[in-house]
């Protein structure tokens, strides 16, 4: 009996077994399962998209009828000079010109710009500052109704000088010349003079040398203090004649000065403006913004309370509205004979003053 048990469970395991281990008929695996989605991968390739270095979203359409001749040379001294076709039609904006030393094709606002012209007369350009290796350009030029066309895509490679090898020239000694005037002739003293002048240079050529490259060194700095210099001042009559011809249009101001402020920050980047100068343009830009804000608040709300607009005025002339500031007004407002539209329309204007602020801010102190 004992043994009939035991042969029992043997079988009975063995047909468990089998049963998990093999199946009478082939299994049908979806292969939906393992369709593994790579999301590392994508993720990875969203991450390497280039940024955008021009004004952000592209709002142009492109226009193949819109097109110039783009010609460019490397000059003696290094810089490059560019030239093109003018656009002669009326809906004419602005020439934006574009640099990279990537191989690609240029488009504005993508690329960004290193300069712009708002006058179709202007067809040159002098890039002073090309660096060394292949450089590429491209002038786009754009339309009143946001059409943009650009020309053909020039290469400027610019190449390190070679300095020439210096051969040390072996002195041979010179035949003795006998010279049969008499030492009281006429003409002698000349001969010695120069023969003079001539072993006094010899002597002393490093220190006639290291005077000759200290007096370079010396022009060349008062050349790239004066180059600034007219940085500067072309940069703060552009700000100031932006604001003279749109202060009567708040938005489009406040929209050019958002891009005079980029550009003068790309200068800072690019070395052609000292942190002196850098803080003068933006502050001259800031205090702009100010009266444009100002000029917005009372366009939107002509009504406002003098009390509210005092205070609202008092916070926007540092250029910054902190958050106990805003909190400060917002009690202020609640308490108000303002309606509910009124009231949300005036915060949602400040926080826009506020964000504004804190972006400007942002974007000096990451120069500093």
């Amino acid at each position: 009996m004992k043994f009939n048990n035991s042969f029992a469970s043997i079988i009975l395991v063995s047909c468990l077994c089998s049963s998990t281990v093999f199946a009478t008929e082939p299994l049908e695996i979806d292969a939906e399962l393992f369709q593994f989605q790579p999301i590392e991968k994508q993720m990875l390739i969203e991450m390497a998209e280039p940024v955008e270095t021009g004004s952000g979203e592209d709002i142009y359409t492109d226009d193949a009828s819109i097109f110039t001749k783009l010609r460019g040379a490397l000059n003696p001294d290094g810089s490059v000079s560019l030239k093109w076709d003018p656009y002669t039609e009326p809906d004419f904006l602005w020439y934006k010109i574009i640099h990279s030393q990537e191989d690609k094709e240029l488009v504005y606002p993508r690329d960004g710009y290193i300069d712009y012209y708002d006058t179709s007369k202007a067809v040159s350009f002098d890039h002073d500052d090309a660096p060394l290796g292949k450089n590429y350009y491209r002038v786009c030029i754009i339309t009143t109704d946001n059409r943009r066309g650009c020309s053909n895509q020039i290469e400027i490679i610019k190449e390190k000088p070679v300095k020439p090898e210096i051969i040390p020239e072996e002195i041979q000694p010179k035949p003795e010349i006998k010279n049969d005037r008499p030492v009281n002739m006429p003409g002698n003293d000349k001969v010695n003079i120069f023969d003079i002048f001539l072993k006094f240079i010899g002597n002393n050529s490093e220190i006639i040398i290291a005077l000759i490259a200290l007096i370079l060194g010396i022009t060349g700095y008062s050349l790239a203090t004066k180059r600034k210099q007219r940085s500067i001042s072309k940069y703060m009559t552009q700000i100031d004649n932006t604001y003279s011809e749109f202060k009567m249009k708040s938005k489009r101001c406040e929209a050019e000065l958002y891009r005079l402020r980029d550009i003068v920050d790309e200068e800072l980047k690019s070395g052609k403006l000292d942190e002196g100068a850098y803080q003068l343009l933006m502050n001259r830009i800031e205090g702009y913004m100010v009266e444009i804000q100002k000029q917005i608040v009372n366009e939107k709300f002509g009504g406002l309370p003098e009390n509210l607009k005092s205070e609202l005025f008092n916070m926007m002339e540092n250029g910054e509205i902190s958050e106990k500031e805003y909190e400060k007004f917002q009690t202020l407002i609640n308490k108000s004979e303002l309606s509910g539209n009124e009231q949300s329309t005036l915060l949602k204007t400040v926080k826009d003053f506020q964000k504004q602020g804190e972006k400007f801010k942002r974007k000096g102190d990451k120069n500093e």
